[in-house]
């Protein structure tokens, strides 16, 4: 099906000479075997403006302008790394994600990083290898979302419905009401919320974390007694006395120099958008999940990979002066 997809693709255009005159930003859009092809700043807006849902958008890499996103598609960016190659989605002030709670579609969003806030209202979505660079604030309905290697590089809200994380990587984790929101976290990278910060995320509660890495650098960071951590590995003596469920299964890190081959920060701040958080050889034997696999988000059954499990298209070359009623374009597949 992919390779169908990316040939039709391909088909569209007549490749002639080795020279052209722009590089183009460029949005496909696949209804039903029929592919549209839009170019510019605007494309994502142009495609998802056509598009239906069921439908499948693929963007190559560069800064799109973005528009509010109401329609459960399957929308592919060219990934998140390098950073000056990967897919934005660019707005002046916050993206919102809406999808209809009746819809039957599923949203599908892959490779994509959002520079800017982003607020979801969702029922029924996946997130693959996606970056979110600002605050995400998040609504989910009966069956939610669920993120697989994404990164969240400042906070993530869950301000109503249940979450799951799989090998992700969360620089500031909140839930906002007690009896209304939850997560379930598998082999994540994790930096639970300020306690108290800000109004009404007080800590993190009912909530599962299995496998994960909890990073702390202070008391400060504390999680309420109803949370269940199973075979985590926590800071020693910041957290552990909040947690009643699977206590004898945690283990415990002094400093992230001990855990972390690159990864040195315990006086606090953000990570870097490369930072791996690879563990060293020791901890690697040493830290082990309830699978048997590493802690964190090289183990269990999806280690964490951001390259795009699909196609993608990394460049889309056009002649400024088509001649003859023929275009000539160059599109790089990979």
């Amino acid at each position: 099906m992919k390779k169908i997809f990316f040939l039709t693709l391909l088909a569209l255009f007549t490749f002639m000479g080795k020279t052209y005159a722009q590089n183009h930003l460029v949005a496909t859009l696949d209804h039903e075997g029929t592919v549209s092809v839009f170019t510019g700043k605007d494309a994502f807006i142009n495609a998802h403006e056509a598009a239906i849902d069921g439908d499948v958008i693929t963007l190559s890499s560069g800064e799109f302008n973005a528009t509010e996103i109401t329609k459960a598609i399957s929308l592919y960016g060219a990934g998140v790394l390098p950073y000056e190659n990967a897919t934005h989605l660019i707005t002046r002030d916050s993206l919102k994600i809406a999808i209809p709670l009746d819809s039957t579609k599923k949203l599908m969003v892959e490779g994509i990083r959002f520079p800017f806030t982003t607020t979801f209202s969702l029922n029924y979505a996946l997130f693959k290898k996606c970056t979110f660079e600002n605050n995400l604030n998040y609504r989910g309905g009966e069956y939610g979302a669920e993120f697989i290697h994404c990164r969240f590089d400042y906070n993530l809200y869950n301000i109503a419905g249940h979450a799951i994380l799989i090998n992700c990587i969360v620089h500031g984790l909140y839930n906002y009401y007690k009896d209304s929101t939850s997560y379930d976290c598998y082999n994540c990278f994790i930096w639970p919320g300020y306690k108290g910060y800000p109004t009404n995320a007080h800590q993190l509660f009912r909530s599962t974390f299995t496998n994960c890495i909890l990073y702390s650098y202070n008391t400060i960071y504390e999680l309420s007694s109803d949370n269940s951590l199973i075979s985590c590995l926590i800071p020693t003596g910041s957290m552990d006395r909040y947690i009643t469920i699977e206590k004898n299964s945690l283990m415990y890190y002094n400093n992230s120099d001990s855990i972390f081959s690159t990864y040195k920060t315990d006086n606090g701040g953000s990570f870097g958008r490369t930072e791996s958080f690879q563990l060293t050889n020791n901890a690697k034997k040493s830290f082990l999940g309830n699978d048997g696999t590493e802690v964190g988000i090289y183990g269990g059954a999806m280690p964490y990979n951001p390259t795009p499990s699909v196609p993608r298209i990394k460049s889309f070359r056009m002649d400024a002066k088509p001649s003859e009623g023929i275009l000539k374009a160059d599109v790089e597949v990979e």
